[in-house]
């Protein structure tokens, strides 16, 4: 974890100076800088307004990995305020943290690149053409939708097969993969709404939605986990709640600007395509369970034929 720590570290440093050195090379007088940004004419005012969004940008991202290290902080203490032992809660904690979110994160890792490749267009076309960033904007949720709802409908009726699949033998803590597969969806929604605001100088709006997030969901642990006593599921549900406020209330504010224009036609395209998945899925399973199979190879078998059928 250091030596990843510190790689990333000098990866930023690096990045910085090479960005220093490119900027005081820029002709901030020639036509072409002129044309595209008319109110950046002083060297001074752009660095100010670029290293500022720099700062807003790095706020953001360390925000949305406050909500990630709040499970680490508070589940372990509102565990012990219901006198839950140590190895139990490293047990819970484990399982969610160390397999659930790993599996969830799969999927994430391409939808939200995808997504966000589009940012930069965005931010540049912003005050220019709105109908080709609603046409992109569209485009970035049809990209997270692509991906997540097959995987989270996979995850939820094959939480076993895919555990065996990632896991091998070690599957302890395959049930909570169905009840935490709305993840893969709700995270992919909150980052690319995020960035979305974010490309169009909506900074302060996405860093506030984020806090109320963070709050909300510290509230939902206490109700969950204290009051209703239900543990790992407790942190589950904060988690959803939690994913589900921020892109709620950035949603909101994306639909005010009028820069979203989803066709419900491929919305419905994606669905039924990944209820046939899931329902060939099903009739395989029922199928290969009767073969004197090793479980591993049934995984395999599954999950490939759910992937063609999609």
């Amino acid at each position: 974890v250091s030596g990843a720590l510190l790689g990333f570290s000098f990866g930023a440093l690096f990045s910085l100076f090479y960005l220093i050195f490119v900027l005081s090379k820029i002709n901030y007088s020639s036509n072409l800088f002129n044309r595209s940004y008319k109110h950046f004419y002083d060297e001074q005012m752009y660095l100010k307004i670029l290293f500022k969004n720099i700062f807003l940008f790095s706020i953001t991202s360390l925000l949305i990995s406050a909500i990630s290290l709040e499970d680490s902080f508070l589940f372990s203490y509102f565990m012990y305020m219901i006198n839950v032992n140590k190895q139990g809660i490293s047990e819970m904690f484990g399982m969610f943290t160390g397999k659930v979110m790993t599996i969830i994160h799969i999927p994430l890792t391409f939808s939200v690149a995808m997504s966000i490749s589009i940012i930069p267009y965005i931010s540049e076309m912003y005050n220019i053409e709105k109908e080709s960033i609603k046409k992109m904007v569209s485009n970035a949720y049809r990209y997270i939708f692509i991906i997540c709802l097959p995987a989270f409908m996979g995850m939820m009726f094959f939480n076993n097969e895919v555990f065996n699949l990632v896991f091998y033998k070690n599957t302890s803590g395959y049930n909570l993969l169905s009840i935490s597969a709305c993840l893969s969806i709700l995270i992919g929604l909150m980052q690319i709404t995020t960035s979305i605001l974010q490309s169009i100088n909506k900074f302060k709006i996405a860093i506030k939605n984020i806090i109320i997030g963070i709050f909300i969901k510290a509230i939902c642990m206490y109700l969950f986990i204290v009051i209703y006593q239900m543990n790992i599921i407790g942190c589950i549900i904060a988690n959803l709640i939690c994913y589900m406020v921020i892109w709620g209330l950035n949603q909101c504010e994306i639909s005010e600007l009028k820069l979203f224009n989803l066709k419900h036609t491929g919305f419905i395209y994606i669905l039924i395509s990944s209820v046939i998945m899931v329902i060939v899925g099903i009739v395989i399973k029922y199928y290969i369970f009767t073969l004197s199979l090793h479980t591993y190879l049934k995984s395999i078998i599954i999950i490939i034929s759910c992937i063609i059928t999609y």
